[in-house]
C-alpha cells in the first residue's frame, strides 16, 4: 500500500537564505526540514494504511474464530434460540445416488424464481432438465401471502403447460431460502424474512402449506414432497453424484452452509428422523450477532448501523455479495473525511448514495490489469461522476482486493471449522455456488490458501455446483419416493 504513496510530490520548497557567512546554518535547517519531512510522508503514509490494517486478518485471529464457531455450532445443536446461528434441521439425509424417475422443483431463493423439471437416472447419475425462470414483483415481495404464493402457483401453470407430467399428480421440491424450523421434511414455518422480502402473513406460518393452498384454489395437482433450503439443495445435488461431499455453501448474494452432522449429536432434536445423519442448515450468516466474535472494522460497523437489519447477519455483511460493494464505498468515504481522495471523489453525490457500489464493481477493478486502469476510469466517470487519477485508481483496486481477500479469508476459515468439527478434513468435498466464489477474482484461490494454512494436512476440494438448490430440491423429493 505505501508503495502507491511514496512518489508524492513535495510541495514545500525550502528557501534557504542568507549569507555564505551563516551557510552552516542554512544547511542546518535544511537538514531540519528533511526529517520533518520525511516524518509528515511517514505519518501520511501510516494514515492512508490505518483503514487496512484491520483487514489484514492473521491466522491467530481465524483459529479463534474457528474456537468460537464452533462453539457456537453446539450451542446451536443443543437449542435453537441459544446460539447466533440457529442450526436448523433439514429431515434430509444424504441420497444414495440410486433414485430414479422425473421430478419437479420450485426455487425461491431470491428476486427470480424458478421451475425445473429433472430426470434422474439412478447411478449417481443426473438426466436431462428443463428450467424456466421468473421474476418476482416488487408488489409479490411486499404484499400478501396470497400475492407471492399466488404468483408461484401461477409459475408452475404456465410451466405445466409446456412440460406435461407423466402423471396427472407430479412431486416436487420447493426450495424456499429463508430461515425455516422444519418440524418434517414436507412442512416447516417461516422465522423471519431475508433479502428484502416483508411478504406479510408468512413469518410463522408453514410456507408448504400456503403454497398448497394456492395450489388447490388453482386446481393444480401436485404434492410438496420436500421443503429444501438453498445451501442444503446444493449439497444434495452434488452429493448424488459424489459421496465424498459433506458440506454445501453459498457464497452469493447472501451466504449460508450446511452440512451432514451425526443424529445423536442433535439434542434439540425430538425424534421424527429414522437416520443416522441429518443434514443442518446452519443459517451462519448470523454468525456473530449479539457476541464479539467478529473483528469488525471501522466500514462494517458503519454499513450494519445503517442496513435495513443493525446488529443482524453481521457474518453476511463481511462476506456476502449484497454487502462487499458498500464495505469498498464506506472505505472510500472514510477517506474522503480525512482527505485522503481529490475533489472528484468529495464532489460526488452519487458516492453519498448507500450501496451504489456494486460488488460488480469489485469484479471490474480487479480485472482491469491496463497501466492506468482505463475501465475502472470508465466506471468511475459513467456510474459514480468521479473523476479520478492514476493513483486513484490504483488506491481503489487495492482497497477491492483487500476487502475480496477478507472475505475469502472468513470463509476458509468458517468452512475449517464446520469439517474439523466433523472429523473431516481429509479426501472431502465442499459443494458452492454464488457469484462472489465463481466470479470475484482470486476469491477461490485465497480460500484454498488460507485453508491449508489453517489446517495444513487438509485435502479439501471446493467445487462449483451451479443450479444445485433447484436440482437438489428435485433429489431430496426423490428420496421421499424410494
Amino acid at each position: 500500500m505505501s508503495s502507491l504513496f511514496s512518489n508524492l510530490d513535495d510541495k514545500k520548497k525550502f528557501a534557504l537564505l542568507g549569507l555564505a557567512g551563516v551557510s552552516v546554518v542554512a544547511v542546518g535547517t535544511y537538514a531540519y526540514l528533511q526529517r520533518s519531512k520525511e516524518k509528515r510522508e511517514t505519518s501520511a503514509t501510516h494514515q492512508e494504511d490505518d483503514w487496512e490494517k484491520p483487514f489484514n486478518l492473521s491466522v491467530d485471529q481465524m483459529k479463534q474464530m474457528i474456537k468460537d464457531f464452533q462453539s457456537e455450532m453446539d450451542k446451536g445443536l443443543q437449542s435453537t434460540t441459544s446460539s447466533s446461528m440457529k442450526m436448523l434441521t433439514s429431515f434430509t439425509s444424504k441420497p444414495t445416488g440410486k433414485e430414479k424417475g422425473s421430478y419437479y422443483a420450485l426455487d425461491l431463493g431470491g428476486t427470480n424464481f424458478r421451475v425445473i423439471k429433472l430426470e434422474l437416472q439412478g447411478n449417481k447419475v443426473i438426466g436431462a432438465s428443463v428450467k424456466q425462470q421468473y421474476t418476482i414483483s416488487q408488489e409479490a415481495m411486499r404484499g400478501t401471502a396470497e400475492q407471492l404464493f399466488g404468483f408461484i402457483a401461477d409459475c408452475i401453470n404456465n410451466f405445466i403447460s409446456t412440460e406435461k407430467p407423466s402423471s396427472s399428480k407430479f412431486v416436487l421440491g420447493f426450495t424456499f431460502s429463508f430461515p425455516v424450523n422444519q418440524t418434517k421434511i414436507s412442512s416447516g414455518t417461516l422465522i423471519s424474512w431475508t433479502k428484502g422480502f416483508t411478504t406479510k402473513g408468512v413469518e410463522g406460518n408453514d410456507v408448504v402449506k400456503l403454497l398448497n393452498n394456492e395450489f388447490q384454489k388453482r386446481r393444480i395437482s401436485a404434492e410438496v414432497a420436500a421443503l429444501a433450503n438453498d445451501t442444503v439443495g446444493t449439497m444434495v445435488a452434488r452429493c448424488y453424484e459424489d459421496d465424498t461431499c459433506e458440506m454445501g455453501l453459498i457464497l452469493g448474494t447472501g451466504t449460508n452452509a450446511c452440512y451432514s452432522e451425526k443424529v445423536s449429536n442433535i439434542k434439540k432434536l425430538l425424534g421424527g428422523f429414522n437416520k443416522d445423519n441429518m443434514i443442518i442448515n446452519m443459517e451462519w450468516g448470523a454468525f456473530g450477532d449479539g457476541t464479539n466474535f467478529l473483528p469488525l472494522t471501522k466500514a462494517d460497523k458503519q454499513l450494519d448501523q445503517f442496513s435495513l437489519n443493525p446488529g443482524k447477519q453481521l457474518f453476511e455483511k463481511m462476506i456476502s455479495g449484497m454487502y462487499l460493494g458498500e464495505i469498498v464505498r464506506q472505505i472510500l468515504l472514510d477517506l474522503v473525511d480525512r482527505n485522503r481522495l481529490s475533489k472528484g471523489f468529495s464532489s460526488s453525490e452519487l458516492l453519498k448514495k448507500a450501496y451504489c457500489f456494486e460488488t460488480s464493481f469489485i469484479t471490474l477493478t480487479e480485472n482491469d490489469n491496463s497501466s492506468e486502469l482505463t475501465e475502472v476510469q470508465k466506471l468511475l466517470e459513467e456510474r459514480l461522476a468521479i473523476v479520478s487519477t492514476v493513483k486513484e485508481r490504483q488506491l481503489l483496486k487495492h482497497i477491492c482486493h483487500v476487502v475480496s481477500q477478507r472475505a475469502a479469508r472468513l470463509s476458509a476459515a468458517a468452512v475449517v471449522a464446520v469439517l474439523s468439527k466433523i472429523n473431516r478434513l481429509q479426501k472431502v468435498t465442499v459443494a458452492v455456488d454464488g457469484g462472489v466464489f465463481e466470479h470475484l477474482p482470486g476469491f477461490r484461490e485465497e480460500m484454498e490458501r488460507f485453508m491449508k494454512l489453517l489446517a495444513p494436512s487438509s485435502s479439501i476440494q471446493l467445487v462449483l455446483q451451479k443450479d444445485g438448490s433447484g436440482n437438489g430440491a428435485a433429489i431430496i423429493a426423490a428420496t421421499t419416493q424410494n
